[in-house]
């Protein structure tokens, strides 16, 4: 299916980006448009627009986004406990009073991610400084979480960081979470079912992603080949009627059962472009490089229902795709998901991306 797609050479457009984030973070929610000052702030969300911030900043050097970057990083820091992990939500009533504060284990995760991807880039002092007060108080803590969501991305932080700082306590930690996705991948796979678990999710291609990045930086040839297996088996059920289709979360897919299509979510395409571009550095299997212009082109209507999710005008993301229409509310996590799938396609210097192909 062939759909215009933007000039690589061109920025994206940060319009609703930048209009989400104000003083405190970025806001989680919108309606259509407009940010919902009273949906309040998550936790995974700043993390994420962190992580685009700054390569963002590393793109363009663009001081906005290292304005950004700070009111993000501040953020993560206020919702850190004493003990190193992290509240996941806050929520402002209009007398901006705190009304409601959780945890949650891929939150934590997605910290850990953005962390490690801030101390591995050439960034200022200041932020770094910060960043590394966070990172050696949540380091801690990283072992006692089982999701294998929020184990894959620590892996991702932790690999960064290492890359930068190669200390075996890192090396070690990272080791033992890639063993224990192994082990999940063994355990749980079943003849034509290569998977870590009984069911695709949300996020799914975050597992194999964490295990090509572990198998590549550590030289592991078993970890890689497990990625390679598991990855092809997404890439296989997620590609229906000739275009990327994301497993959908109304009902999602059990094993043994049949899969839901709707309501697909921009999260799942952002991140397999993320993971093909990991398969393709990994393996320089150049069906992985062309997997991954099929699943940007998603967002641009190479989809079930031939609709394209991006507001050209401001550069949302719209929030998913159902059957026959798109929800046109545009909140962080979308638009964040898409901006991150750009900005690889752009880091990676993939000549392979052009309009109409």
């Amino acid at each position: 299916m062939a759909v215009e797609t933007p000039d690589l050479k061109n920025p994206p457009n940060f319009g609703f980006f930048f209009k989400l984030i104000d003083r405190r973070g970025i806001l989680q929610h919108s309606r259509f448009s407009t940010p919902k000052e009273i949906t309040g702030y998550s936790l995974d969300d700043n993390a994420r627009a962190l992580i685009v911030a700054v390569w963002s900043w590393f793109l363009y050097r663009d001081h906005r986004f290292l304005k950004s970057a700070g009111i993000l990083l501040k953020f993560i820091q206020g919702q850190q406990t004493t003990q190193g992990d992290f509240h996941n939500y806050l929520f402002v009533s209009f007398k901006r009073r705190f009304l409601s504060r959780e945890l949650a284990e891929d939150s934590f995760g997605e910290t850990i991610w953005a962390l490690g991807t801030v101390l591995a880039m050439d960034l200022p002092p200041s932020l770094k400084q910060s960043a590394r007060e966070i990172w050696l108080l949540s380091f801690t803590q990283i072992q006692k979480f089982t999701s294998l969501r929020c184990q894959a991305y620590c892996l991702l932080g932790l690999v960064s960081f290492w890359k930068k700082y190669p200390r075996s306590e890192v090396k070690d930690l990272a080791l033992s979470l890639a063993n224990n996705l192994i082990r999940a991948l063994k355990t749980e796979t079943d003849g034509d079912w290569v998977w870590f678990e009984d069911g695709l999710v949300y996020a799914n291609s975050l597992l194999p992603w964490a295990l090509f990045e572990t198998g590549r930086i550590f030289n592991l040839k078993k970890h890689s080949e497990a990625a390679r297996k598991s990855f092809d088996f997404l890439l296989r059920i997620t590609w229906v009627e000739n275009c990327a289709s994301p497993i959908g979360q109304r009902g999602w897919y059990k094993k043994g059962r049949a899969r839901a299509f709707f309501d697909q979510q921009p999260i799942e395409a952002g991140y397999m472009v993320l993971t093909c571009l990991a398969a393709f550095e990994a393996t320089k299997q150049a069906k992985y490089r062309r997997k991954a212009v099929d699943w940007f082109a998603w967002f641009f209507g190479a989809n079930q229902a031939g609709l394209s999710l991006i507001d050209k005008d401001d550069g949302g993301c719209y929030d998913g795709l159902e059957p026959w229409k798109v929800n046109l509310n545009k909140g962080a996590e979308s638009t964040v998901c898409y901006l991150m799938a750009y900005l690889e396609l752009v880091r990676y210097g993939q000549g392979f991306l052009r309009a109409g192909g």
